[in-house]
């Protein structure tokens, strides 16, 4: 098996320089044993190579040991470029594997040994590019990295990302022992080179030469094997693959995508339209003839020029800037995949009502619930908003938008309000009303709106004993009528999911989490504290836990009646976190799997829905006790965990 692995690398690189073979084949049936070293690569460590008992006058006499590099007398791990101290006399150290570089720059390498080192870095994973970057050619005290001019390499270009192989290798003849490398680049100074930026050497890197030529015959033979046998299409063993018309496409493929051999010049075409040659599909493993070759709504070309997996579905939903539109939105858009800055014109959708918050106390001390309501007239008298309310002493905010109905210029209108007790009202941003007093005397204020503006409208309101009423009205003061709340005050639709991302007063919690656990949509609150273990709105919101309580969250859910007499309609707010608190874009949600029936412990009717809805329509159901529970699935075959069981009364 083997002796087959070195002879298929030597006639693919035959194929590739279309002569004779200019590498020399290693034998791996006959090197030595590395015994220390390891079959993969692994980030974050690197391995120490000890040769002892030496008498060498030079670490560059290293090469002449028998021994070197493969056959180590004792193998040690170290998780940054720095050796331990005074490990004895008369041996030699090997330390090998990849860098890689945080940012794309210019980079300066500092080398510090006792005795003489060299350290070598190559132009890209090859060790064959390794040269000489740095050196001590004799000795220098730990921490000492200019006591020779060639401890310093000059400038090196790094690109970000990409691994750059190296090896440090020192001499120790007596007296104190050790090593290290630095480095510094854009945006830091000089330091000890840490584990985060290392990769261990490897076996796997060892196997096939590491050339260009060679890497590119590999890589061609894998995609000839692969798709062979993908297709169930025959073995054959003559290797180059038959390229009757010499297009760079082998005949078995071109047979199998309906192309012709015999014409040479379909290899530059792009029969799809997909932005992809024929011969780019090749390479890419996408289908010449079909433009979306995984039929998740992204075109090949477009995939492969933002670096996506033309055959992988599963990407488009993924969002990869981070900036919380999908992959599929962001190109469906025209905004760039690859650049948080460069994101879709995102458009409200909204509805009639106003978002209502409920607290127990005067000022919002503890958060009850949320909900929306139709309008702003309000007569509780001795009793609350709603059950958890207590019937004194507790307050409420309302947020909307207010849509003067008028068709040209601007219009004064006033807002006129009954109140008992205390209520505020800032609208576009101005306080406007602040009578923050017991009391039931009216209070009202003159607006001026411009036709076809929206303003936002935040009324703040308490109860201290008593009665409890507000009444808001906004009243045309040409015509004099008052306005219905249902033409002008709206709110974000909750069953929108491009909805889930505004956020209004640009504090990093978006507004429809903020409505749903009792902290502002127009004041920028992130920083706020509204529990006793000092966890901030914007902590709470990261790690989807209640800002009040500190209690996981689940998806909000409501129900309301449904269209039909015998139907209910379950309308939630898709989950912004992950249970272990990373964040999860809507893009991240396949589908919700909702759960019903008329025992807690019996829901046996099984619905799924689609990942970018957020609402459902039961059909008929009988009149009776009905429970629901609804839990998320994503595309990486993950459940979240259900949410508490909804009880509705169908009557």
């Amino acid at each position: 098996m083997q002796a087959n692995k070195k002879f298929l690398v030597i006639c693919i690189s035959i194929l590739i320089t279309s002569g004779c073979s200019t590498l020399t084949p290693r034998d791996i049936d006959t090197l030595p044993a590395p015994a220390a070293l390891p079959e993969k690569s692994e980030q974050g460590v690197v391995e120490i190579w000890y040769y002892n008992n030496i008498t060498l006058s030079s670490v560059s006499g290293l090469d002449s040991l028998a021994r070197y590099p493969d056959n180590p007398d004792e193998v040690l791990q170290l998780n940054r470029l720095e050796g331990p101290t005074n490990r004895g006399d008369r041996y030699a150290g090997l330390v090998r594997g990849y860098i890689t570089a945080p940012a794309d720059g210019q980079y300066r390498f500092f080398v510090n040994s006792d005795d003489d080192g060299q350290f070598l870095l190559s132009d890209s994973t090859s060790p064959s590019e390794a040269r000489v970057i740095a050196s001590v050619p004799g000795w220098a005290r730990r921490g000492e990295f200019t006591k020779y001019s060639s401890q310093t390499s000059g400038n090196i270009t790094l690109s970000s990302g990409q691994r750059y192989y190296f090896e440090m290798r020192y001499r120790e003849a007596g007296g104190g022992d050790q090593f290290a490398v630095a480095w510094e680049g854009p945006g830091f100074s000089q330091a000890v080179i840490d584990g985060q930026y290392l990769s261990s050497f490897s076996q796997g890197s060892q196997i096939y030469p590491d050339d260009a030529q060679s890497v590119a015959g590999y890589e061609l033979g894998y995609r000839v094997g692969f798709f062979d046998g993908k297709q169930a299409l025959p073995f054959t063993p003559a290797y180059p693959p038959l390229d009757n018309d010499q297009d760079r496409l082998y005949d078995n493929w071109e047979a199998f995508y309906g192309l012709d051999s015999t014409n040479p010049n379909d290899s530059n075409a792009d029969t799809d339209n997909d932005i992809l040659t024929n011969y780019d599909e090749f390479w890419v493993g996408s289908s010449p003839t079909i433009a979306d070759s995984d039929g998740d709504g992204i075109p090949d070309g477009a995939e492969f020029a933002y670096g996506l997996d033309a055959l992988d579905a599963a990407d488009a939903q993924a969002d990869f800037d981070n900036d919380g539109f999908s992959n599929l939105n962001e190109y469906e858009a025209g905004s760039d995949l690859t650049d948080s800055e460069d994101m879709p014109v995102q458009t409200e959708t909204r509805t009639a009502g106003i978002w209502a918050q409920y607290f127990s106390g005067k000022n919002f001390e503890e958060f009850v619930l949320a909900r929306v309501e139709p309008g702003l007239d309000f007569n509780w008298g001795a009793g609350s908003p709603a059950s958890g309310v207590p019937v004194d002493r507790f307050s409420a905010r309302y947020v909307t938008q207010f849509t003067p109905p008028h068709e040209s210029g601007a219009r004064d209108y006033q807002v006129v309000i009954k109140r008992d007790d205390g209520v505020r009202m800032d609208f576009d941003g101005q306080r406007i009303i602040n009578t923050w007093v017991d009391g039931t005397w009216g209070v009202s204020a003159q607006i001026t709106a411009n036709a076809g503006q929206n303003y936002p409208v935040n009324i703040e309101y308490y109860e201290n004993r008593g009665d409890a009423l507000l009444a808001v009205q906004f009243v045309d003061t040409i015509t004099g009528k008052t306005l219905n709340s249902a033409d002008i005050l709206t709110v974000l639709d909750l069953s929108d999911p491009s909805n889930q991302s505004f956020d209004n007063d640009n504090d990093g919690i978006p507004d429809v989490w903020e409505q749903q656990q009792g902290t502002s949509v127009y004041v920028a609150d992130s920083a706020i504290v509204n529990n006793t273990a000092g966890i901030s709105n914007l902590e709470a919101f990261q790690t989807n836990v209640s800002p009040w309580t500190l209690e996981a969250l689940d998806e909000a859910v409501s129900i309301v009646p449904g269209p039909g007499q015998s139907s209910v309609t379950l309308t939630w707010t898709a989950p912004l976190t992950r249970v272990d608190g990373g964040s999860l874009t809507l893009g991240d949600i396949k589908s919700y799997e909702l759960t019903y029936g008329q025992q807690p412990d019996a829901l046996n009717t099984k619905i799924d829905i689609p990942g970018q809805e957020t609402s459902y329509t039961t059909k008929e159901l009988v009149k009776g006790t009905w429970y629901f529970q609804i839990r998320t699935y994503d595309y990486n075959n993950l459940y979240s965990p259900p949410t508490e069981i909804l009880e509705y009364v169908m009557k």
